[in-house]
């Protein structure tokens, strides 16, 4: 996965998480969704300690129409 950039939603719990986690380990570079600021951080912290490329996290509710919005922008840039 080294090279390639791996778009997550829900990466702060459950299967998000462990997905980020398991992509992190083969070296993905991660773009990391989530609502909590808190858990977030947490998560990006861990998963450049387990070897992931780069990781960018960002606060987005997808029930949010105008942040879904937004984070569509962000991502084209």
């Amino acid at each position: 996965m080294k090279g390639k950039v791996v778009l997550i939603t829900g990466a702060t719990r459950g299967i998000g998480r462990a997905g980020a986690l398991a992509l992190a380990r083969m070296g993905a570079d991660l773009i990391l969704v989530g609502r909590n600021p808190r858990r977030l951080k947490e998560v990006s912290a861990n998963c450049r300690n387990v070897g992931t490329g780069r990781v960018k996290a960002t606060r987005t509710d997808l029930t949010s129409r105008r942040q879904v919005a937004s984070l569509a922008k962000k991502l084209n840039q």
